[in-house]
């Protein structure tokens, strides 16, 4: 874990280096956050070990300032910190138990966020596994890595639209 962390420190500190450059070129006051250098931040989220400690899964955020929204992406890199490369839009990656599969969220079809599954061999192979109107969320396998569980907020429906009444009660 502490490989980890110094690794993903390691990553950001140029970004936040040439920031912090910037930030001080272009305004007096150096030691607060303005509106410029905020759209410009980079965000490292949610990292992963695989199951055999050979990699790291992570999200990276970003603003996109153009549609005015959040975006994230997948990004994989060897525990050592090399080798940092990106695998698709999305967030919440989980290895599966075997480490050969990830699944995550991303936008999908029919709108919104749907639960994906890339496989981390060379082809780097994508499904869609769900098509759920609301956004699921907490994605996890199943020991065996043969299923995948989620949590999803689902509308109440009420089965037994008969009154009291009907059923033979007293009036």
């Amino acid at each position: 874990m502490r490989r980890l962390l110094v690794a993903l420190t390691l990553t950001l500190l140029p970004g936040l280096l040439a920031a912090q450059t910037a930030a001080t070129a272009n305004t007096a006051a150096t030691d607060r956050l303005n509106l410029d250098l905020y759209w410009e931040f980079e965000t490292v989220s949610d990292p992963q070990l695989s199951p055999d400690g050979a990699q790291i899964v992570y999200t990276r955020g970003w603003i996109d300032k153009v549609n005015d929204k959040r975006e994230s992406s997948l990004w994989v890199m060897n525990a050592d910190g090399s080798k940092n490369r990106f695998l698709a839009r999305g967030s919440n990656a989980r290895w599966s138990p075997t480490g050969d599969r990830i699944a995550y969220t991303a936008q999908g079809e029919p709108k919104g966020t749907q639960i994906f599954v890339r496989y981390m061999d060379a082809e780097g192979a994508i499904s869609q596994v769900t098509r759920v109107e609301k956004a699921p969320s907490a994605v996890a396998w199943a020991p065996d890595g043969t299923k995948l569980g989620f949590v999803m907020s689902v509308e109440a429906k009420n089965a037994w639209p008969i009154k009291a009444s009907a059923l033979g009660g007293r009036h």
